[in-house]
This record gives C-alpha cells, structure tokens and sequence, in this order.
C-alpha cells in the first residue's frame, strides 16, 4: 500500500504562513514548532512548513514542497521510479532497456 506521509513546505516567512494554514484550514496547534519548522499531524499525513533563510526578503524561494510517500517495498518502488524515468542509480542487478 502507498500512502501519501509528508507534505513540506518551505519559505522565508514560516511564522506568516504557518499563521495563514493554521487560521484558514482550522488546523488547532501544531504538534511541532519550533525555530525552523512548525507542523501538523493531519491524519495519516504530516503537513510542516520549514523557515528558509538563503533567500531576499521579498523573493520568491524556488523550491517547491517536499513530498515523501510511504510504501510497503522501498526497493522495488525505488526500481520502478527509476524504470518511468526518475533520475537515480539502479539497484544492484538491475538493468533498462536503454
């Protein structure tokens, strides 16, 4: 089974936008927070938002969300990510087409 587990989002302004989800979705308080993250359990899916400091106040951070997933055989998901055309090194033994 394949289930959705970990959305990160990362941004300059944590506290402003952890402030918005929180307010606008009903999300109670987080069930982590601290100086660079703040977080939610939501179910079976955990929703956190990491304070980024490498960019301009004001400037878009060009980084989209960290997305994990949860899966019953690493390996064999980690071979077919590859097989549809992920980038990444193959396991041991196994080969492509091209």
């Amino acid at each position: 089974m394949t289930r959705l587990d970990t959305v990160i989002i990362f941004t300059a302004r944590m506290s402003e936008l952890a402030a918005f989800y929180q307010e606008a979705l009903k999300l109670g308080e987080p069930t982590n927070n601290g100086p660079q993250h703040v977080g939610w359990a939501l179910g079976a899916t955990y929703f956190g938002i990491d304070q980024i400091d490498d960019v301009a106040q004001g400037e878009p951070t060009l980084r989209g969300p960290s997305v994990w997933f949860a899966v019953n055989d690493l390996d064999a998901t980690f071979t077919r990510c590859v097989l549809a055309g992920s980038h990444g090194p193959l396991p041991a033994g196994v080969e492509t087409d091209g």
